[in-house]
């Protein structure tokens, strides 16, 4: 979950679950995808933490050969020095994402492989409730012979709202 500091530069927390509207951009399908998230990050030592994500596709601005994805990544965290109540962090995480695909040939679940470089901040609103903002580029490509290469890969914004124990 999340190192959250005191005015002091104390660990006052150890763990952080929020919860977000997460668009993103499909690069090679040139389509707005709307997803919701879960995260949740584990201080492991100083400013470095484990997190994990779960992505579900909710929406997308036009059809194409996706029509729906999940994605549960786990990767490592930093957690630069805090100012004010404003946290920035940066990380990476793989993972796998679990898709339905029909491209006229195909029509069925797959599973890919994904990596993600990850940056963003936490706003905290007080000592546990914070607002989190990250920015991330999400590299997927599912490739089986029915279906040839299928790129998922998009750019995604995060916005949620989380919670610090």
């Amino acid at each position: 979950m999340f190192l959250l500091l005191n005015a002091a530069g104390v660990n006052a927390s150890e763990r952080r679950v929020a919860v977000a509207f997460a668009p993103g951009y499909l690069t090679a399908q040139g389509t707005v995808a709307y997803a919701v998230s879960a995260e949740a990050e584990y201080n492991l030592q100083g400013r470095i933490s484990l997190r994990g994500d779960l992505y579900a596709l909710a929406a997308k601005s036009k059809p194409g050969v996706l029509q729906q994805s999940y994605q549960a990544m786990l990767g490592i965290v930093y957690n630069f020095e805090r100012s004010g109540a404003l946290v920035p962090f940066a990380g990476f995480q793989p993972g796998m994402g679990f898709a339905t695909v029909s491209n006229g040939v195909a029509h069925g679940f797959y599973i890919y492989p994904t990596m993600s470089p990850v940056a963003g901040a936490h706003l905290y609103l007080g000592e546990s409730w914070h607002l989190t903002s990250e920015l991330r580029y999400v590299f997927g490509e599912l490739h089986y012979a029915d279906t040839g290469a299928v790129y998922l890969s998009e750019f995604r914004a995060t916005l949620g709202l989380g919670y610090s124990f």
